[in-house]
């Protein structure tokens, strides 16, 4: 790879990169990570919405009786306390 890496189009070169990663990750995984972690919850009981109106977190919680923690673990993409109107939130149903 390194021999021809200067010929490459730079697609090419970030494309391969994260692919020889992946698959380093793939076939190495038991070196690096002994506990196989677990989702505690059923996918099928998890629900897409979209915000339509500025909210928290906490007000959330409290309106919808959802545990704050569960929100919090299902939406990292939203990165503090408020949720912005037209932000897509996940919940368990």
């Amino acid at each position: 790879y390194w021999a021809i890496h200067d010929h490459l189009p730079t697609e090419t070169k970030n494309y391969l990169l994260r692919f020889y990663a992946v698959n380093y990750l793939y076939f190495y995984h038991n070196e690096y990570y002994s506990k196989k972690y677990s989702f505690d919850y059923n996918y099928t009981d998890v629900v897409e919405t979209t915000i339509k109106k500025h909210t928290s977190f906490t007000h959330l919680s409290k309106i919808s009786k959802k545990d704050l923690k569960i929100l919090y673990f299902l939406n990292p993409h939203l990165i503090n306390e408020q949720i912005k109107s037209g932000s897509f939130l996940y919940y368990l149903n």
